[in-house]
């Protein structure tokens, strides 16, 4: 017989949050207080504690009231309830406070556990509390004849000859409480190659905390004289080999984390005798991560794979850290990158991992897709920072690819506003699947533009346009920040504003008075021209590209340098061009000083 299932959210007004939930002939209530300071110990000072009391009505047993009876059970609910619920809550993001959760059974007609699950989950939802999933819940009977019945009633599991509960949570915790066998990361852990001490700091205790423990590695890694699964211990007499942290057995790596470099956190020189290093390697030789893929001989490239194997599952990785584009580029086009295939390559999965430019910035030299090899599967597009986190197929060369983006907002352009996820993929035989995990807890991004030329009431010649720029800008700023949802962390808002015809607007001290509103105020603002280009011969002037106002500090190291080439580039060609070197060359020598001034 179909149930007809009723939801209701909100139904007990003095409660941090509630829900009432009816199945059939069984209806649940669930209140939520909290989350509160604690009056009771809480185990972990880093996290808070979630408590359940789980009670039937006194009528709630059908034609008998027997109040005794039935909450002998009650205790046991409690903690089962308490020890599921705390798995789906984001307990970290209230350390030392309690969310406690009353549920009631006003009436039971079968087994109230599933029900009470998702009542519990609707209401903690309710109460705006950060949840890594809903619980969808069942109960499931198998009858005499083999039947099996979704959501018995008392009658039904009194005749069942077994039953049991099934509970789906779609789980955004990442990683060990998710199950999955290893951590990938596709470059740019750190945003620069020297890292802070507390950056360092922070990083590292979050890998204790997550990738340590006793569980178990669930597959298998088949070495080979190449690969390029070799934790190396820098020292200054020699490289010597070590085993990849989860096979050391001086350690408990419970979450193993596979990770090369990008542009941001690349190795570089400390002089001109030494050897290159990146921040990662300090995590490696500290047996936190596997730092794999670096490039050590720029004439010759050898991409080798990492074999790892699960059940008849065979995984090849393969991984290659940043190169700079043109050289790159260069490189495949003169045959001077190496792929190498395991043997009955046809019966593996074969992915890559790559840090490069994807998509064309001026006059820059991008990598193209074109250029990899076809037997790919699948490849996994590190550097871009917007997030397309869903696969797309590549028919010229019949593989498939992903742009995951960046995790956190590290540049304030408009493709960081786009929501950030990180995806799950699961690998069978030669068939794969992702799945999408939005990242919790990010602060709050806006970017919006407008022109100062779409307001009719701005005057350029007025003498107190100057006042009516600030009033009309600010009017959008709080139009902005009205909209935003409500957070515990300030956002990060930018507004690029065409100011072309306009004078000029000090970002600094427009965004002076929003400090203690905004994360960014120094950088809320980015006002730009359009510049004229001389068409040549035949030709008018024209609109061409827009342009900042000088260097925008919130970029990152490498977005200030194409920044900087364009400013270089675009002043040459209006002195006539190059007549000697050519345009790479320059870029070449201009890499070079960067390089310099950044380890300066």
């Amino acid at each position: 017989m179909d149930k007809q299932l009723l939801i209701s959210t909100g139904v007990v007004k003095n409660a941090s949050g509630s829900a009432y939930v009816e199945l059939g002939n069984m209806k649940i209530m669930c209140s939520v207080q909290g989350p509160r300071d604690s009056f009771r110990s809480v185990d972990s000072q880093d996290k808070g504690a979630l408590y359940c009391d789980f009670k039937y009505a006194p009528f709630a047993q059908k034609d008998v009231y027997q109040p005794n009876l039935l909450n002998r059970e009650t205790k046991s609910m409690s903690l089962l309830l308490e020890k599921i619920l705390s798995t789906s809550v984001d307990l970290e993001a209230f350390p030392k406070a309690v969310v406690e959760l009353y549920i009631m059974v006003l009436e039971v007609d079968g087994d109230p556990l599933g029900l009470s699950l998702m009542c519990a989950s609707l209401a903690l939802t309710d109460a705006g509390l950060n949840l890594f999933g809903l619980l969808g819940c069942c109960c499931v009977s198998v009858m005499e004849n083999n039947q099996m019945i979704v959501n018995p009633t008392s009658d039904e599991l009194e005749k069942a000859k077994c039953y049991t509960q099934l509970a789906i949570l779609n789980s955004t915790k990442v990683g060990v409480d998710g199950g999955v066998d290893f951590l990938l990361l596709g470059g740019d852990l750190f945003n620069d190659n020297k890292p802070t001490p507390s950056t360092l700091d922070k990083t590292t205790s979050l890998l204790n905390k997550y990738c340590l423990g006793s569980g178990d590695i669930n597959f298998t890694h088949h070495p080979t004289e190449k690969s390029p699964l070799v934790v190396l211990f820098r020292c200054s007499i020699a490289f010597t080999a070590r085993p990849v942290n989860y096979e050391d057995e001086n350690l408990n790596i419970a979450l193993p984390v596979f990770v090369i470099h990008g542009n941001h956190d690349d190795p570089t020189h400390e002089g001109p005798e030494s050897k290159a290093h990146s921040a990662l390697d300090i995590l490696s030789s500290s047996r936190l991560v596997n730092y794999f893929a670096c490039v050590p001989d720029v004439q010759n490239i050898e991409i080798t794979p990492i074999l790892l194997s699960k059940g008849s599952t065979r995984l090849a990785l393969y991984g290659m850290g940043y190169v700079p584009d043109e050289r790159l580029s260069r490189m495949f086009e003169k045959k001077q990158v190496t792929f190498f295939e395991p043997p009955n390559s046809d019966d593996w999965f074969h992915l890559f991992l790559i840090h490069q430019n994807l998509e064309s910035r001026g006059s820059q030299r991008t990598f193209r897709l074109d250029l990899l090899p076809k037997f790919l599967d699948f490849v996994i597009w590190g550097h871009e920072h917007e997030c397309k986190i869903d696969p797309t197929f590549n028919a010229q060369n019949r593989f498939y690819t992903m742009q995951p983006g960046s995790s956190c907002v590290t540049s304030l352009i408009e493709a960081e506003s786009i929501p950030k996820h990180v995806a799950l993929l699961e690998i069978t035989g030669t068939d794969f699947h992702v799945t999408p995990i939005p990242i919790q807890n990010m602060r709050p991004f806006i970017f919006q533009t407008c022109s100062l030329s779409d307001f009719p009431h701005l005057d350029a010649a007025s003498p107190t346009v100057a006042e009516a720029i600030e009033k009309t800008l600010d009017q959008q700023i709080e139009s902005i920040l009205s909209r935003l949802p409500p957070s515990d962390k300030l956002p990060l808002v930018r507004l690029s504003v065409d100011i072309t015809g306009f004078p000029s607007i000090s970002p600094p001290l427009f965004g002076a008075k929003y400090v203690g509103r905004i994360a960014n105020p120094n950088s809320l603002l980015y006002p730009r021209r359009k510049r004229a280009l001389t068409l040549g011969a035949g030709g008018g002037e024209g609109e061409g590209e827009e342009e900042g106002m000088g260097m925008d500090e919130s970029l990152s190291s490498s977005a200030q340098f194409e920044m900087m080439v364009g400013f270089i580039e675009t002043f040459l060609k209006e002195q006539g061009g190059l007549k000697i070197l050519n345009a790479m060359h320059m870029r070449d020598t201009c890499l070079f000083l960067w390089a310099e001034r950044v380890i300066a």
